[in-house]
């Protein structure tokens, strides 16, 4: 997993990305503190005690998939566009075990980013607004958001296989990630339409709508309530339960890993893609 994290890092990619997300955690704080018009004031002042959930869940909306689909999509592929990959396997390891420390170093190195992100943003919130409530529950939170995170790092990691060009990888999942939140607001506007709810259904199997609804979920059902933040709603407001969210994540996730060790175990290993 550590060459994993090496091979990630010095991706000038990846750290551009990571750069631009922490950009994004900030910025909304920083335009927090500067608005002094009195209504803006006041809307601010009603989730002030709570500013916290806009650090940890502000980035989970695109940037860190879009982190994740990133160092998921070069995993494998940029083994086989250098021609490293039949020098890894072989040294003393199974194809198993090569599969295995890939997909976890990436996704270890894509949820240690999201933590930091998380801290981060707990971090100027208190600043900016003074003490916070309910913190005790941002690891659930945060945890609820890593799983997410989970769903498309799955979906970049099998492009990447099947590809074995980390280009064409990435273009791929960057391309259903947008396509699906495109989809998601034309589904809903055809149920706003015609009030057939088969469209919102149609809308909970797009992998938006768990990855971008799941933690405000989890959210909601440990303190939220009653209380309404709609600003943390990523998309339109379609309802869902927790399980329904786990479980369309769970799905993802494990027809793509399915798929690629199914295709690494059953391909020739070439010496290099060009």
């Amino acid at each position: 997993m550590n060459y994993e994290w090496r091979r990630a890092i010095a991706r000038r990619k990846v750290l551009l990305l990571i750069i631009v997300t922490v950009l994004f955690e900030v910025a909304p704080f920083v335009v927090f503190t500067t608005l002094r018009e009195p209504t803006i004031q006041n809307f601010i002042r009603a989730f002030s005690d709570i500013a916290w959930l806009i650090g940890v869940l502000a980035p989970q909306g695109l940037f860190i998939h879009l982190t994740a689909l990133l160092i998921a999509a070069g995993a494998t592929a940029e083994e086989y566009e250098q021609g490293t990959v039949d020098m890894l396997l072989t040294k003393p390891l199974t194809r198993i075990e090569y599969m295995t420390g890939k997909f976890l170093g990436g996704f270890t190195l894509a949820g240690f980013v999201s933590l930091l992100l998380a801290l981060l943003g707990i971090f100027l919130a208190r600043v900016t607004f003074g003490p916070q409530q309910f913190l005790e529950y941002a690891p659930l939170v945060w945890l609820s958001s890593l799983y997410t995170l989970l769903l498309f790092y799955s979906v970049g990691f099998m492009l990447g296989e099947l590809y074995r060009r980390s280009g064409h990888a990435l273009i791929t999942g960057v391309s259903v990630l947008i396509s699906s939140v495109v989809l998601t607001g034309i589904l809903f506007f055809a149920f706003t339409l015609t009030q057939d709810k088969f469209y919102l259904s149609l809308t909970k199997v797009l992998p938006s709508w768990s990855t971008g609804n799941l933690p405000n979920m989890v959210a909601t059902e440990l303190f939220l309530k009653n209380r309404v933040i709609s600003f943390l709603q990523f998309g339109p407001p379609i309802e869902g339960t927790i399980p329904e969210a786990a479980a369309y994540v769970l799905v993802y996730a494990v027809a793509s890993i399915a798929i690629t060790v199914a295709r690494f175990l059953r391909s020739d290993i070439p010496r290099r893609t060009i």
